[in-house]
C-alpha cells in the first residue's frame, strides 16, 4: 500500500525513516490488536512486508523536494479548476481568478 501511495524516487528512500534502518522488512508479519484493559487478543492482522518507520523521519522523507514558503497564507482552493490563490504581506501569487479576500 504505501507503495502506491509513493512516488518511486521516494519508496526508494523508505529505509531512511525506518526505526532501525539496518534492518530489512520482513516479506510477511503478524500485528497483534489487544484489548487495551484486558490484554485479550482480538484480532492478528497479516501484513506485507511492513515498514516500521520514525514519525519524525517520514515527516522529513516525504516533504523531500516540497517547496515550503513562509509568511503565506491560504485562502481558498476551487474544486473545479484545481488552482490555488497565495497572499503575502509583501505581494500575491495568483495562480486562479479567485479575488483577494481580506482576513
Amino acid at each position: 500500500m504505501l507503495f502506491e501511495c509513493l512516488p518511486p524516487r521516494l519508496f526508494d528512500r523508505i529505509q531512511e525513516a525506518q526505526t532501525d534502518p539496518f534492518a530489512a522488512a520482513p516479506e510477511s508479519d503478524i500485528v497483534t490488536v489487544r484489548h487495551g484493559g484486558t490484554g485479550e487478543v482480538l484480532k492478528d492482522i497479516p501484513v506485507l512486508k511492513m515498514h516500521r518507520v520514525s514519525r519524525k523521519k517520514f515527516r522529513a522523507l516525504c516533504a523531500d523536494g516540497i517547496s515550503v514558503q513562509v509568511n503565506h497564507t491560504f485562502w481558498a482552493a476551487p474544486f473545479s479548476a484545481y488552482k490555488l490563490t497565495f497572499y503575502s504581506t509583501t505581494n500575491a501569487l495568483s495562480i486562479s481568478n479567485i479575488p483577494k479576500m481580506t482576513p
